[in-house]
């Protein structure tokens, strides 16, 4: 296979490719974190997010104080551009 260049998110060719809908988002947060990418339960919060207007629901299990700090600093990490916007 050629050394072909990723479509950019935003591109035209990945709409004909993958059109809209939850896998561009994927593939957007794939692209923008190739050298570091997201694990799957990283991948799945973000589409979840993306797709409500809540939080998704967080097992009630004792956690201290420092970890919910990183949860959450990463859970903002994760948020696909504009999703403050409509909430």
């Amino acid at each position: 296979m050629a050394d072909t260049p990723l479509p950019r998110p935003e591109s035209e060719r990945l709409a004909a490719l993958a059109g809209g809908g939850s896998l561009r988002l994927a593939y957007g947060l794939l692209y923008r974190h190739q050298d570091h990418p997201p694990t799957e339960d990283e991948i799945a919060l973000f589409l979840q997010m993306a797709s409500s207007d809540t939080r998704p629901a967080v097992p009630r299990v004792a956690i201290s104080a420092e970890e919910k700090r990183r949860k959450m600093a990463k859970q903002q990490k994760l948020r696909p551009p504009g999703a403050d916007d409509l909430i």
